[in-house]
């Protein structure tokens, strides 16, 4: 008895939990299971059967839905649910808009919405269920009964709001976390966007922009609250598309009214809608490696701060005058506790600053910190537009670059040459003028002497090798240093160097071990790294290990690895190639850096499934992840003799102190400008795929002294000094 009701329990739980994930076909599965389960209790029993028919009801199968319902109506109290009965009320006005019969419809979630109100009102049910019709009354072109729903469930979420017209909206200090704040805020947005689209009156856009700069809100408010990288991509990837609604509010806006906030509410959005764990990665690494923080310290700060937001959100939601007087005192319980915990911290007297940082880089702020030769693109790849915003240190412009329908094929026909190098080489000239097309569409402007560029990709840009668009005879590469980034990242948070070791692995499979190519060049490659490099080591054939790599890769100040790649999800776990076994992509994202430059040189290491809210899931995530200060790694299978020539350029510019990004981009242009190079394998196939990722850093040795060594010198030289006076001859060195 006890297994059975384990068992129910358990299925119940994961049938809820990917339902409101929005996996119903796993909701529906565990629902299936549950009610399998011999001898199910008579109450789980219609607890399965209730959320079945709500599974049902979102996979739009509304006749299956009326069967459960039907059969549920048959026990007495099934109608006596209110939530049971609304459900039922909801799958029914399904059926209704399905046969034409649109009031029909209306009327019974009306009549559902009505008894709510009446029965029990200031329920989180309520909320949710107004929210489901309000899209509704939205998709057919009813954005005031919209309006309308959704702010009267802000008033069951809210119990301070009172909307006296359909411009009322919340104050941002009444907000807390909850995730239909955000499905009210961005309905109630998109219907005034859509009657400021229908009447031009500039009230509803600024009630729209209002709408979604309460909708950011509570995204952030929702995202500081989850302790989880899982939990974070999923809400990128839920709100991803509501902001490119917001963005375009933002911008219309400032077409109006010339409102600099509309242009910073648009670098928030931008800057919000990508890489946010990458982001909180970047911050933890700070925490760990400059200030010597801890993991469980920062987990038990998240977990203090996490307390108190629960408990300010409850004191908001509170009534009664007990009730809030024992919340008021659990929050001072809690910031006594969360300040002691501060105070003990005296080994680290940068982490208040640290943990004030984490909020978001403000426009003005950004702008300050740009050179006057630096411009940053930043897109944002929507599922109708793709739009840009141009940042430089004296103005900020926004476009719209077009319909996200018409871009993506002409990019993806410009990009399928790179991996056919013979079809490029013979059909060079209408790929590069494919290639100007694109460069016009994506940089709609001139930038003039802006000579560095920082290029934030999203979509299908993520593949996009930017140096080799062609404009006037010449690549991009030529005129301008492209620096690709995936984040901002704050001064601060590029951290001192703690290390000068420099690694290379090259296992080299020269018998074919695991089915595996040889990687002839990566001698080349090693001898490259070792040649300009004091404190190398290089692991080659069969010491390039597993173990090896964890054991030395905290150590490293530059790690260079020379393998075999895997991508691609569908053909296998995404990781790198070494000689005792694979390092997957999970694997990557445990390892433990200390801000090392990594080079990958391996096939598609910048390549891999793309995500809304985070981007794509590469080898290059993956090592940003761990706590590398930038890496460089390939966007195709490149060709193995070229990379190794690209290689031991870069590396005999890095040793001349250049920085990263400049090293490489100076190695491209020499192999561009090599006499002794045909032209024929100077198509972008042989050198523009492999690329920049990050901050530009400085690797090369540091040869200076300490105060501690000069006593050694002084004796070295004493001694020098004796064998001259006593032998007649200066000492061999």
């Amino acid at each position: 008895a006890q297994g059975r009701k384990d068992y129910e329990r358990l299925y119940y739980g994961f049938a809820e939990a990917y339902f409101y994930r929005g996996d119903f076909a796993a909701a529906l599965k565990n629902a299936k299971r549950g009610l399998a389960i011999p001898s199910v209790s008579e109450r789980k029993r219609r607890q399965f059967l209730t959320l079945q028919m709500r599974i049902l009801g979102e996979q739009k199968r509304y006749s299956q839905a009326l069967g459960i319902i039907e059969m549920l109506e048959q026990e007495e109290d099934f109608a006596e649910s209110l939530e049971n009965w609304s459900e039922a009320n909801w799958v029914r006005g399904h059926l209704a808009l399905a046969r034409g019969q649109q009031q029909v419809a209306f009327d019974l979630w009306d009549q559902a919405i009505a008894r709510l109100d009446q029965e029990e009102p200031g329920e989180r049910f309520n909320a949710k269920y107004k929210l489901r019709v309000a899209e509704i009354y939205l998709d057919n072109q009813q954005p005031e009964k919209a309006i309308e729903i959704s702010q009267s469930s802000l008033a069951d979420l809210l119990p301070d709001y009172k909307p006296e017209s359909s411009f009322i909206l919340p104050q941002e200090d009444q907000l807390y976390t909850e995730s239909w704040l955000i499905d009210a805020f961005r309905l109630i947005g998109k219907a005034h966007l859509d009657k400021y689209q229908n009447s031009g009156n500039q009230l509803h856009l600024e009630a729209a922009a209002q709408s979604y700069e309460l909708f950011w809100s509570s995204v952030q408010k929702l995202r500081n609250f989850y302790l989880t990288d899982g939990a974070k991509e999923y809400l990128g990837t839920w709100i991803y598309d509501w902001i490119e609604e917001a963005i375009l509010a933002n911008s219309l806006l400032y077409e109006e009214s010339s409102q600099l906030s509309s242009l910073n509410q648009i670098f928030n959005l931008m800057q919000g809608s990508r890489a946010v764990t990458l982001a909180d990665a970047y911050h933890r690494n700070q925490a760990f490696e400059q200030l010597g923080v801890t993991p469980e310290l920062l987990t038990k700060e998240r977990l203090y701060r996490r307390s108190l937001l629960l408990a300010e959100d409850e004191l908001l939601l509170a009534t009664g005058t007990e009730e809030k007087a024992e919340i008021q005192q659990e929050i001072s319980d809690y910031r006594s506790r969360y300040d002691l915990w501060l105070s003990l911290l005296e080994t680290f007297p940068a982490l208040d600053r640290f943990l004030d940082n984490q909020s978001s880089i403000e426009l003005t702020n950004y702008q300050d910190r740009l050179a006057s030769n630096e411009a940053s693109m930043f897109y944002y790849w929507g599922e109708k537009q793709v739009l840009l915003l141009v940042v430089t240190s004296d103005q900020t412009r926004f476009y719209n670059l077009g319909k996200t329908s018409e871009i993506e094929p002409l990019l993806s026909d410009w990009m399928s040459y790179l991996a056919m190098p013979q079809m490029l080489a013979n059909d060079l000239e209408s790929w590069q003028a494919m290639g100007n097309q694109i460069r016009g569409m994506l940089f709609p402007e001139n930038l003039g002497e802006r000579t560095q560029w920082n290029i934030f990709p999203d979509g299908l840009l993520y593949g996009l090798p930017f140096e080799a668009l062609r404009q006037g005879g010449q690549y991009l590469i030529e005129e301008r240093e492209i620096r690709m980034r995936e984040v901002l990242v704050r001064p601060e948070q590029v951290w001192g160097d703690t290390v000068q070791q420099y690694l290379g692995f090259a296992p080299l499979f020269q018998e074919g071990q695991r089915g595996l190519l040889p990687l002839s060049s990566s001698i080349d490659e090693m001898q490259a790294l070792e040649g300009r490099f004091r404190s190398s080591l290089a692991f080659l054939a069969e010491t390039a290990t597993r173990a090896q790599l964890k054991k030395w890769s905290p150590q490293a100040r530059l790690l260079h690895l020379s393998t075999h790649a895997q991508a691609n999800a569908a053909l296998g776990q995404p990781g790198i190639e070494l000689f005792d076994a694979p390092l997957s992509l999970a694997a990557i994202y445990g390892l433990r850096l200390n801000k090392p430059l990594v080079f990958l040189s391996a096939c598609e290491s910048s390549l891999g499934n793309y995500q809304k809210g985070e981007g794509v899931m590469s080898l290059t995530r993956g090592f940003n992840y761990a706590g590398a200060g930038a890496v460089i790694a390939t966007l195709w299978s490149v060709n193995e003799r070229s990379t190794a020539e690209l290689v031991e350029q870069f590396y005999r510019n890095l040793g001349k102190k250049a920085a990263s990004a400049e090293a490489l981009r100076e190695a491209k242009l020499a192999y561009l400008a090599d006499g002794d190079i045909p032209e024929y394998l100077k198509t972008p196939y042989y050198w523009a795929g492999i690329v920049h990722w990050g901050e530009p850093m400085q690797v090369s040795p540091q040869k200076s002294w300490n105060l501690g060594a000069w006593p050694w010198v002084g004796l070295a030289l004493s001694l020098a000094w004796c064998a001259w006076v006593f032998f007649g001859r200066k000492p061999e060195v």
